[in-house]
């Protein structure tokens, strides 16, 4: 499909075309710096898209969507994870893998998880909002499968002018996103469990201490590209930007995850619509994310750990 098409069709009745347009009020495409960022503007009628959100604080939400009526699902990775398509969701190709049991504690293996799913979906991205489970509530863990043809942060990470290698061998190659508005790191490699041992290197770097429960906020997603596995992690330094408390008329009530870091913002309120510009998504980014000069500092002994890891 070509990617123009959906990208900049700025007609929304031919981006409704692509997404499913009875979910869909209104859409725009921002430039914000080297990045294409889609914002839209879903139906308040969208009300079980919100119910696959997991933000309660007593029980987990997935339970009551996993109990409802005719559910057609299936089961992948060794039963692990139960496979469930959604009709109720702006995108048109889209499932949930959600965990078959409830987890309390962090799962680092998890990360393993979005790669083998990424290895099984090679059309889509799989998405991770983040691997713990702070406040100690039981869950279930879930990942979003979605085609990769609504994303065009694939084309941009594959943009060797916007990366910046920071390490190479045969194994693979781990990269940053050279961009001032918001930057991310990019572990490639044919060997998932390559990729996985790379990841945990960087978590220690970015701060993760078991003995003190500390885990650094970290989302990421990972698809399959010809034969080699991408991983893009982005660490985050706050959960929600300033503008999501704000009162006044220059609120946005967009808790950003993994999907607006991947660039598409959503959001069922006119008013965040109307506030989510380049300089308002510039300041989110800029609120949320490391710099690149700051993951650059973070990851300078990442070469050394790598290579330590290599010679086991």
């Amino acid at each position: 499909m070509n990617k123009s098409s959906i990208f900049f069709a700025m007609n929304i009745k031919d981006i409704k075309i692509h997404f499913n347009s009875s979910y869909i009020d209104d859409y725009k495409l921002l430039k914000v710096g080297d990045f294409d960022i889609q914002i839209i503007l879903v139906s308040k009628s969208l009300e079980n898209m919100q119910r696959l959100k997991l933000q309660s604080n007593k029980d987990c939400d997935l339970c009551s969507f996993l109990s409802g009526a005719n559910i057609n699902s299936r089961f992948e990775l060794n039963q692990k994870y139960q496979i469930v398509p959604v009709t109720a969701s702006i995108f048109k190709s889209i499932i949930l893998a959600i965990d078959t049991k409830h987890h309390r504690h962090k799962d680092i293996e998890k990360v393993k998880d979005v790669l083998s799913l990424a290895r099984k979906y090679e059309n889509s991205i799989v998405f991770s909002d983040g691997v713990y489970y702070p406040d100690g509530i039981k869950r279930h863990f879930y990942l979003s499968v979605i085609n990769k043809m609504y994303f065009p942060i694939i084309e941009e990470v594959s943009d060797q002018q916007k990366l910046d290698s920071i390490f190479n061998d045969l194994n693979g190659e781990v990269l940053l996103i050279n961009n001032h508005v918001r930057s991310g790191i990019v572990i490639q490699s044919q060997n998932y469990e390559w990729i996985f041992h790379v990841y945990l290197e960087i978590e220690k770097l970015l701060g993760r201490s078991y003995s003190l429960s500390k885990y650094p906020f970290i989302n990421c997603f990972a698809y399959k590209k010809e034969k080699q596995f991408q991983l893009i992690i982005y660490p985050r330094v706050v959960h929600k930007p300033t503008q999501y408390y704000d009162t006044s008329t220059a609120q946005i009530r967009v808790v950003p995850g993994v999907i607006q870091m991947s660039g598409i913002f959503i959001t069922d309120s006119e008013l965040s619509f109307k506030n989510l510009n380049i300089d308002s998504i510039k300041s989110v980014y800029e609120q949320i994310s490391y710099s690149f000069t700051n993951l650059k500092e973070v990851l300078k002994p990442l070469k050394q750990k790598i290579l330590n890891i290599e010679s086991l």
